[in-house]
């Protein structure tokens, strides 16, 4: 998944967070890739079912803290399926 970030004070920071069944966490796993300010990309490696989600891209700056749009990722047996 891919965001673009940009902003004035720039971006210092950029993560993802997931939220599943109701409770949402930073997305972390050793699977998991979150990329950097510079190419704030979040790769899941070997996805299964448990992957499955609402992400949100999170970036900061010394101004604040703003999130993209959701993401909702739905891994169901051997096929993926992303809805913007």
């Amino acid at each position: 998944m891919n965001c673009f970030v940009s902003g004035n004070p720039a971006v210092s920071f950029v993560y993802w967070s997931v939220t599943r069944n109701g409770f949402t966490q930073t997305a972390q796993d050793a699977r998991y890739s979150n990329g950097n300010v510079n190419n704030p990309s979040l790769t899941i490696s070997n996805a299964r079912q448990s992957d499955s989600g609402v992400f949100v891209c999170v970036a900061q700056n010394s101004a604040g803290t703003t999130n993209s749009s959701a993401i909702s990722l739905t891994v169901s047996g051997s096929k993926l399926r992303i809805i913007e």
